[in-house]
């Protein structure tokens, strides 16, 4: 029997994140979120043979999330009722998959940035070494073997601030 969830590989830190914060790792999505409405524009039908054809060619190493599907989605067109069965539709399609996992990373990094710049801000003598071990520890990732990504994400959105407020002109 099939399942009723699409499952996407995404990247180790962003698996301990998604596992920390919603208890598992799978996430359920709403009928008017923005990821359900991306998921929605790239579910496909496969055969089993299809299926199993592509993971075998697939990296083994990556994690999988699995996204609980909705059952039907309907959408409010003027006299007519456009609905969307997942029955025969519960395949992610490769582009999909891609768009999902940039938009995951694309929060976790948000909360990443957001948790930084809080942290900065309430203890300026805070040392970015300590501050991403803090935010290690707090969302579930392995300090080692994600370090250097967070460092490198945090500076270059420092530099990024940066040359973006010394452009504005003082009148």
């Amino acid at each position: 029997m099939l399942a009723d969830y699409v499952e996407i590989r995404v990247p180790q830190s962003l698996y301990c994140y998604i596992v920390h914060t919603t208890g598992g790792d799978i996430i359920r999505v709403g009928k008017y979120g923005i990821l359900w409405a991306v998921i929605k524009q790239h579910l496909i039908c496969y055969t089993r043979w299809r299926l199993e054809l592509d993971t075998i060619q697939t990296d083994k190493e990556e994690p999988t999330l699995k996204v609980e599907l909705l059952r039907k989605n309907g959408a409010q067109v003027p006299n007519q009722d456009v609905t969307l069965n997942t029955a025969s539709r519960r395949y992610l399609s490769v582009k999909g998959c891609r768009i999902v996992v940039r938009l995951l990373i694309s929060e976790f990094q948000k909360t990443f940035l957001d948790y930084m710049s809080g942290a900065s801000m309430a203890n300026p003598q805070l040392n970015i070494k300590d501050a991403i071990n803090v935010f290690c520890d707090d969302y579930g990732l392995d300090f080692l073997s994600s370090y250097e990504m967070l460092k490198k994400r945090w500076y270059r959105y420092r530099t990024k601030e940066y040359h973006q407020h010394n452009t504005l002109l003082n009148l």
